[in-house]
C-alpha cells in the first residue's frame, strides 16, 4: 500500500528550520541530477510492515530519498510536513493510533516532529543532530555527510598532485574532522584544520592561507556560515588559484571546484539497515558512498585535466 498525504497549513519551514538562505542551500544540494558510475544492487526488501515517512518539505533532496525508500518498502505512507508545529503534532497523534508503525524522518523539522513518537524512529538528511536540537536518545539516524575518504579520493582523482588542504569546520563537525584527518593521512595529504564560529572567521582564515595550501575544504554548518560568506570565500579562492571542495552542488555556481554529497540510494539503504537492526543499531550510521560533481569551467581555469569519470555530470564513488 502506497499512499501520500500532504498537510497544507500556513507557514513553511526552511530546510533546516532557520531563516537563513544557507539552510535551504545545504539541503537543496543533498540531491541533484542524474547519477553515473557504479551502482550496488538494492538490498532485499524488509519484512512487510507499515512505515510512515515524514518529509520536512518537498525540496528535491528530501523527495528523492523518500522516493528511494518507497521503492524498497511494501507498505509506506508519506507525510509531507509543510506547516507549523500544530500540523506536526497532528501527524504524531495519527501515528500513535497505528500500533507497530515505524517512522522515517527526512530532514530536521521531520526529525523534531518524530521525537514525540515513542516507537521506532530513524532520521536522515540532518547534518549535526544532537539532544539539544530536537532528537532523543532512542532515535537512530543516518549521517548526512558522505565519507571523508570518498570525498578526498575524488579530489585526488581530479588533481593527483594535491598534497595540502585547509579544512574549515564549524563547531558541529568534531567526529567528521577526526575521520577527515585519518582519511587525509591515508592518502598522503597534509590537512590543516581550522574551526570557525562565524562568517567573519570563515573569511579571515580563508583569505590568509599559507602559499603551499592548494585547496579549501568547507564543511556545512548553518549555525555559523551564511551563503553570502560562502560566495565571497569561493570567489576569493578562485581569483587566487585555490581549489575548493564544497558540500553542495549549487555552490559550484559561485566558483567551487567540486562538491560531494550523499547519494539518495545510499541514504535509503542505510536507513533500512537501521530499521532492521532494531535496538542493536548504532546511534548514527555512516554513509558508504559520495556523489561528486565537478565545475568543468573552474577546473579549466585552474589548469586541471578532468578525468573521464568526472566529466559527465555526477559520479558516485
Amino acid at each position: 500500500m502506497r499512499e501520500e498525504q500532504r498537510l497544507s497549513v500556513a507557514g513553511r519551514f526552511t530546510a533546516f528550520g532557520t531563516g537563513r538562505i544557507f539552510a535551504f542551500v545545504c539541503a537543496a544540494a543533498l540531491a541533484g541530477c542524474a547519477i553515473v558510475g557504479p551502482r550496488e544492487e538494492p538490498a532485499p526488501r524488509p519484512p512487510a510492515a507499515d512505515t510512515a515517512i515524514l518529509v520536512s518539505d518537498r525540496i528535491g533532496p528530501y523527495q528523492q530519498v523518500a522516493d528511494a525508500l518507497r521503492t524498497r518498502l511494501e507498505r509506506a505512507t508519506v507525510y509531507v510536513l509543510e506547516g507549523d508545529l500544530k500540523a506536526h503534532h497532528e501527524v504524531i497523534r495519527r501515528l500513535r493510533d497505528d500500533e507497530g508503525v515505524r517512522v522515517i524522518a527526512i530532514g530536521p523539522p521531520a526529525a523534531r516532529a518524530a521525537a514525540a513518537f515513542s516507537g521506532r524512529v530513524v532520521f536522515c538528511q540532518y547534518f549535526y543532530p544532537d539532544l539539544s536540537d530536537g532528537v532523543t536518545r532512542t532515535m537512530r539516524g543516518v549521517r548526512a555527510t558522505p565519507p571523508a575518504l570518498k570525498q578526498l579520493q575524488a579530489w585526488k582523482l581530479l588533481d593527483p598532485q594535491l598534497h595540502r588542504v585547509l579544512l574549515v569546520a564549524g563547531p558541529g563537525a568534531r567526529e567528521f574532522v577526526r575521520e577527515a584527518e585519518a582519511a587525509a593521512a591515508r592518502l598522503g595529504i597534509a590537512l590543516d584544520v581550522n574551526r570557525v564560529a562565524s562568517d567573519r572567521e570563515l573569511l579571515y582564515v580563508t583569505k590568509r592561507l599559507a602559499p603551499e595550501v592548494q585547496g579549501i575544504w568547507i564543511l556545512p554548518d548553518y549555525r555559523v556560515l551564511s551563503i553570502e560568506a560562502l560566495r565571497e570565500t569561493l570567489a576569493h579562492a578562485l581569483r587566487h588559484g585555490r581549489q575548493t571542495l564544497v558540500f553542495n552542488q549549487q555552490l559550484l555556481e559561485y566558483g567551487g571546484l567540486l562538491s560531494a554529497e550523499g547519494d539518495p540510494e545510499d541514504i535509503a539503504e542505510r536507513v533500512l539497515e537501521q530499521l532492521r537492526a532494531g535496538d542493536a543499531a548504532p546511534r548514527i550510521a555512516p554513509l558508504t558512498r559520495a556523489r561528486v560533481s565537478v565545475n568543468l569551467r573552474v577546473a579549466q581555469q585552474l589548469g586541471l585535466a578532468v578525468p573521464e569519470p568526472l566529466r559527465g555530470g555526477v559520479y558516485v564513488f
